[in-house]
């Protein structure tokens, strides 16, 4: 069943009420999970900025940030056919024409890859690396997808600015920053990550690789609390399992 809600100040969005994200969303006005870090990017936001949302599902975090650019505007990155016809229609629904919507994934190297839905209920854990057993474990769709590199696609643009990521890809996330070692050696931006040391495990990436590209290019990393107030991460063992990070330079 999907009915129309709002959130975040009169955002209008349609909510599938049988997905675990969506309903929250119809219910609470954010998802609990993401509750600080929607905060803590409509803070960052500056009203001429530019957001990259890179994993944007049916578009919870691309209509809210966009409801707040007027000067600015949102790239979303949506590789899933079902979440993007969905996000497309949220941004119609709204009337928003600062949104630039990209139907393929992002990676270290551009090549098509095959994304899994292995959770009925929480289509948001769409991921190219599916379970424990590696690429032939169980999923209950499937669909051929696109990755593009990062640094390609801002050249391509021809971007001038990017202000902050909001980086959500189920463990991809270290491949997509390694495809974007110019974007952050430029232009340094923001990043709110959801980051889950499993999920990158079965992408052969680890956390302690992530904080060690990060800091190599001057990031500070702090955990997202639920009230969306920061704390320090010293180390990868500071991190628990599924948690919101926020990377700064300064």
């Amino acid at each position: 069943m999907q009915i129309e809600t709002s959130y975040c100040d009169n955002v209008k969005f349609i909510a599938n009420l049988k997905d675990h994200i969506e309903s929250q969303i119809f219910w609470q006005g954010v998802q609990e999970g993401d509750r600080g870090k929607l905060a803590l990017m409509l803070r960052e936001l500056g009203p001429d900025n530019v957001l990259f949302d890179i994993g944007a599902n049916v578009g919870a975090f691309t209509l809210a940030a966009a409801s707040r650019l007027p000067g600015g505007e949102v790239h979303a990155f949506e590789p899933w056919p079902t979440h993007l016809e969905r996000l497309s229609a949220n941004i119609r629904l709204n009337g928003f024409a600062n949104i630039r919507v990209n139907p393929f994934a992002l990676g270290k190297e551009a090549h098509t890859a095959i994304l899994h839905i292995i959770d009925p209920v929480n289509t948001g854990m769409a991921t190219l690396y599916p379970g424990e057993n590696g690429p032939n474990s169980p999923s209950i769709k499937q669909s051929q997808i696109s990755c593009q590199v990062l640094d390609d696609y801002v050249r391509e643009q021809d971007l001038t600015r990017i202000d902050m990521m909001k980086i959500d890809v189920e463990g991809a996330e270290l491949n997509v920053l390694e495809g974007g070692s110019e974007t952050l050696a430029c232009f340094r931006p923001k990043l709110l990550m959801e980051l889950n040391p499993s999920h990158l495990a079965r992408a052969g990436a680890s956390v302690e690789c992530l904080f060690e590209l990060l800091r190599r290019y001057g990031y500070s990393i702090a955990r997202i609390e639920h009230n969306s107030k920061l704390t320090p991460l010293r180390g990868s063992g500071d991190l628990i399992q599924h948690q919101n990070v926020y990377c700064d330079v300064g």
